[in-house]
């Protein structure tokens, strides 16, 4: 598979798991199937766990044994289960008594649980990915096997995402909600409790053993159940029974700063019922650190050989059986699939983050580039997601003239995700002359096609290297103002414009409206404007309060507000 500087990519070795068109669409499990096939988890996680010497588990695995998780389905069901055992104060490490495998674990019906894990299943899919449809959701769960985290790989796999093998961040928030939605809609008695426990940390010396432990098809003895549990109860940062917060600064009440190799800062404070609370914050060389080695579940099990083997197997079957049936032929145009619509829809999430971009960088008062006032907020964004839209259409056609090979859009589509919107590479050299560059314009609906395509032809691959060299800002930072001059020296370089009629009198007549529709236009606007101010001010009370109580992240300060309509 060649890169963004090749001329192709090998795109049906990529996937291609939901893209089917009417006839070639291969034929869905019923529920029935699925629930049987997701059984056989709960039999073999019954089969590993001591059931007869700890019966109590059995009602754990039927209330919150699900298998949702960041682990392999057996071994989610095994952590969802005991995690919901209570801890005794002191339990008993003995051997077991020999393993009787009787009725109460071999005989049992999970058809109830595994219904209801299914069910969970596919909300985290949707909850966790933009613009999944329910039958891709089924489709990908169906190959992973209900695997959640090889599910998750068939979807990048398919999304064409410039790290295939991107780890997880289970605290980053998104997977941790979805997991959070995943078990409240599959009857989890305690959602937060089964995301906490998939998305917080370990130390390393617990989580190691343990989950090496679990990776395999060994039986659980009562001594590891309670190893288990002890590791589930040992979450890093350990949660506190009350918060306390030091509003004061260095110095100041209650606070002293040490000096040399003392302490850098001591802090107390009263919290009431006659305790004090006392920080105290060291003064330490590198590697000296108190915090112990932590790290994730998923750390372990993501990219576990068994993950990856499971992956190899689906892209292998997928390979052989190809994207449709032998001798048929398909116009993918003419019917989108759910898979291309997919696409599409994050193609206009990613354009949408580069016009953000762009408008975070610009300069701001006198120096701000005109019709981009967003003093009082942004009161519509259609304006944007027309624009964005349009963009999109002339990717497509620039890579339509620039592949040798005729494209479909489809095909087309499936391209542009995979050099994530960034034909730089495909546009330098002998390709360049090749672009049609008014019919590019044109794809996109610029109101001065001609103009704007005479513009594209004069920049050559040399004023666009120099071009985004002066682009550049740091992070958080605006284009200095010395950057914009020359940005615009450079671009009024350009050919001169062609006499194309005006953009307001293209798109634009002359509208008179009654003293009765003004007076309405008028009404609405001031609501609208009242309502920004609202958002504007219960946001920046919001963010206050976040600093407030996180004084150790970054200040964050509203610059653009929320839609208001």
């Amino acid at each position: 598979m060649k890169g963004a500087a090749g001329d192709s990519c090998d795109l049906e070795s990529r996937g291609r798991f939901t893209c089917y068109h009417e006839a070639d669409a291969p034929r869905r499990a019923d529920r029935l199937e699925v629930w049987e096939s997701i059984q056989e988890f709960y039999a073999e996680a019954a089969r590993r766990l001591p059931l007869v010497e700890m019966p109590e588990l059995l009602e754990c695995i039927r209330t919150g044994g699900h298998c949702i998780g960041l682990a392999d389905p057996v071994t989610n069901i095994i952590l969802n289960a005991i995690s919901r055992l209570p801890s005794p104060s002191a339990p008993d490490h003995s051997p077991p008594p020999e393993r009787s495998h009787g009725a109460t674990s071999c005989n049992s019906s999970w058809m109830f649980i595994a219904a209801r894990s299914h069910f969970g299943l596919l909300f985290f899919m949707a909850a966790y990915f933009r613009y999944l449809t329910d039958a891709q959701a089924r489709r990908y769960l169906d190959l992973a096997a209900y695997d959640l985290s090889v599910a998750i790989k068939l979807v990048r796999h398919d999304r064409f995402t410039d790290a295939p093998h991107l780890c997880l961040l289970p605290d980053g928030g998104k997977i941790q909600a979805a997991l959070k939605i995943a078990a409240l809609k599959a009857g989890h008695p305690a959602p937060d409790d089964l995301a906490g426990l998939m998305t917080t940390q370990y130390p390393s010396d617990l989580l190691v053993p343990v989950i090496k432990n679990l990776q395999g098809d060994k039986e659980i003895s009562t001594a590891d159940v309670w190893e288990i549990k002890s590791l589930l109860s040992n979450q890093w940062p350990p949660t506190c029974p009350f918060n306390l917060e030091f509003l004061c600064r260095p110095n100041g009440k209650n606070c002293t700063q040490g000096t040399g190799n003392d302490a850098l800062l001591r802090a107390s404070g009263y919290i009431g019922q006659g305790i004090f609370a006392r920080v105290l914050i060291d003064k330490r060389e590198k590697g000296h650190s108190k915090y112990p080695d932590v790290g994730y579940i998923s750390n372990l099990t993501f990219d576990s050989p068994d993950t990856e083997a499971k992956l190899s197997k689906c892209l292998l079957e997928n390979t052989e059986m190809g994207s449709h049936k032998p001798g048929l032929t398909v116009n993918s145009d003419a019917v989108p699939c759910d898979h291309i619509m997919s696409l599409k829809m994050c193609l206009l999430d990613t354009i949408h983050a580069f016009y953000i971009k762009a408008l975070a960088i610009l300069p701001s008062g006198k120096w701000r580039p005109h019709h981009i006032e967003l003093e009082d907020g942004i009161l519509d964004t259609s304006p944007m997601s027309r624009l964005e839209s349009r963009s999109l259409n002339g990717l497509v056609a620039m890579l339509r003239v620039i592949r040798k090979d005729p494209l479909m859009e489809h095909e087309a589509l499936e391209y542009l995700c995979f050099w994530n919107c960034n034909l730089t590479e495909l546009c330098r050299g002998k390709h360049f002359g090749k672009i049609t560059f008014d019919s590019v314009a044109k794809a996109a609906k610029h109101p001065q096609y001609a103009d704007f395509g005479s513009f594209l032809r004069s920049l050559s691959p040399g004023i666009c290297d120099h071009l985004r060299f002066l682009l550049q800002a740091p992070a958080g930072r605006k284009i200095s103002h010395s950057s914009w001059n020359k940005i615009k020296a450079a671009l009024n370089r350009g050919p001169a414009p062609s006499t194309v009629v005006p953009h307001h009198r293209m798109y634009r007549g002359s509208y008179h409206l009654s003293q009765e529709a003004e007076l309405e236009m008028s009404r609405r606007k001031l609501a609208s404007r009242d309502k920004l101010a609202f958002v504007r001010e219960e946001l920046n009370r919001m963010l206050l309060t976040y600093c407030i109580q996180h004084p150790w992240n970054q200040i964050i300060r509203l610059t653009l507000s929320v839609e208001c309509i």
